[in-house]
């Protein structure tokens, strides 16, 4: 008796449907974790800003007294201009460049430290004490 070795097409395609299956059920958990490291070097982006920032207002501080309360706001293209960072910034997101013009905005605490939140601003208004 001749029997031939292989594989009809019932089980071939039978395979390729639990191919798919298994397919449909990892890739969003793959599509998360790729969009989850877009944030994370988007957030690094932001604090890597605000620590240029901070350099530069720490080298300022006869122009930027730190009184508690005090709000100071500097674009990033005054950072940049003081080769504290360099300019074309990218968003991690949406891979365009973040704008020079936009608001790193520095709160003083009660110890003479800086807070900042992960956001930048189209306009920022200081607070001097």
């Amino acid at each position: 008796m001749n029997q031939k070795k292989g594989f009809t097409l019932v089980e071939l395609l039978g395979v390729i449907v639990i191919l798919g299956i298994i397919a449909l059920i990892s890739l969003p958990p793959i599509l998360n974790q790729l969009n989850d490291s877009k944030d994370t070097i988007n957030s690094t982006t932001l604090k890597l800003i605000y620590s240029a920032g901070e350099v530069y207002l720490d080298e300022r501080q006869n122009d930027y007294k730190r009184t508690p309360d005090n709000i100071f706001c500097v674009t990033i293209s005054e950072i940049a201009a003081d080769n504290k960072l360099n300019l074309p910034v990218k968003d991690a997101s949406s891979g365009k460049e973040i704008d020079p013009g936009k608001y790193v905005k520095f709160t003083v605490n009660n110890h003479g430290g800086l807070n900042y939140e992960e956001q930048l601003y189209d306009s920022c208004t200081p607070v001097v004490n």
